[in-house]
């Protein structure tokens, strides 16, 4: 879009709905369309659909219809900036939308006017800091709303309380064992090899589940010196493409993975060029690597689950190592290191811990 005036109508109710049409409009053209509508699906015309809304209900019966129509993922950022939006129409005494700061953000989060768990609240935080970062970006105003900030430029401390569980990684004794089950544990899978390398490459790259299971023989690669910042021996390479469509390459050493990797490709009977596959041939889905991870975890007694506990063990394991946040978020495939800041939490003591056997590894 070109650019526009931060405050084209002087209404901070149509000024502030201009923008959020704009910014899910924009989405049409980044989101990804839903397996089985890549023919019927028009970007183009379900963004003018978007943008000639009149009012927020036919908005937010717009959004629905369009993710009902093969474009799912709409929802993650049209029902937090809607409800955002309803927000703000409650406060009588804004006149602006340059009032909107890190303050009235908070406000919103913390009073939870819908009720949400603690992760649902941490989508919304993310989705309002995106809806007035596209803002910033398109509007002619130098104006910033400071989102996550003071005026100074400070990070501020996040408004969510968070689930312990939902903070949880793997502990230094903890990644030892699982790393060591991975080598001893009885699989029923045909492909042992498939399951170690699917579990290293999550645990040493980071990947989410969907970027694990995406992945493509053709996206790995293994190179020498790839980088002055690494060591001059062998890596893998891998290519991908993250969440939002962001291209990012992870680098994994080669001699802890290059084994299981030749096993399985010795064995692989993937269609489509996928690296991992079911047993028919075809993608996985998401919950299979959830079981197999349980499975593995619960036989050395380890009582966490989830896949995404590997990749917040890689964040926290990079932040013991003093890694600068800005590296981690590009490593994460994290627009904002405000997200980053919520994969991190460890004691002083278990800080010791993750940089001694971190740096064995």
């Amino acid at each position: 879009m070109t650019s526009q005036k931060l405050e084209p109508f002087g209404n901070v109710k149509a000024d502030l709905f201009y923008w959020l049409k704009e910014y899910l409009g924009s989405k049409m053209s980044s989101l990804e369309i839903d397996d089985g509508f890549a023919i019927t699906f028009n970007r183009a015309a379900n963004k003018e659909r978007i943008v000639a809304c009149k009012d927020v209900a036919e908005l937010d019966e717009v959004t629905r219809e369009i993710r009902r129509e093969g474009m799912k993922n709409l929802g993650i950022y049209s029902v937090a900036t809607l409800a955002f939006y309803r927000y703000v129409l409650t406060k009588k005494k804004i006149e602006s939308i340059k009032e909107i700061d890190t303050s009235f953000r908070d406000e919103y989060i913390t009073k939870n006017p819908n009720g949400l768990k603690p992760g649902t609240l941490k989508s919304y935080l993310f989705q309002i800091n995106s809806l007035f970062k596209y803002v910033e970006e398109n509007s002619e105003d130098e104006h910033r709303f400071h989102l996550g900030r003071t005026r100074g430029g400070r990070k501020t401390v996040s408004p969510i309380q968070e689930d312990d569980r939902e903070m949880e990684y793997l502990e230094p004794d903890e990644l030892k064992r699982f790393l060591e089950a991975l080598e001893t544990y009885k699989y029923q899978h045909d492909n042992p090899a498939q399951v170690r390398l699917m579990m290293k490459i999550a645990c040493y790259a980071g990947l989410r589940v969907d970027e694990l299971l995406s992945l493509k023989a053709s996206n790995l690669s293994f190179v020498s010196d790839p980088s002055p910042l690494l060591e001059s021996v062998k890596y893998m390479r891998i290519d991908l493409i993250g969440k939002g469509k962001k291209p990012r390459t992870a680098y994994i050493k080669a001699s802890l993975i290059q084994k299981d990797y030749d096993e399985h490709m010795k064995h692989r009977k993937c269609g489509m060029d996928f690296l991992f596959c079911n047993q028919n041939g075809a993608k996985y889905n998401s919950g299979a690597p959830y079981d197999q991870l349980t499975r593995i975890l619960r036989s050395i007694g380890i009582d966490k689950t989830g896949m995404h506990i590997l990749r917040r063990s890689y964040a926290t394991y990079l932040m013991a190592q003093n890694v600068d946040f800005a590296i981690i978020s590009e490593l994460l495939g994290h627009n904002d290191e405000e997200v980053t800041e919520l994969y991190v939490r460890f004691t002083k003591d278990g800080l010791r811990k993750i940089v001694k056997y971190w740096g064995d590894i």
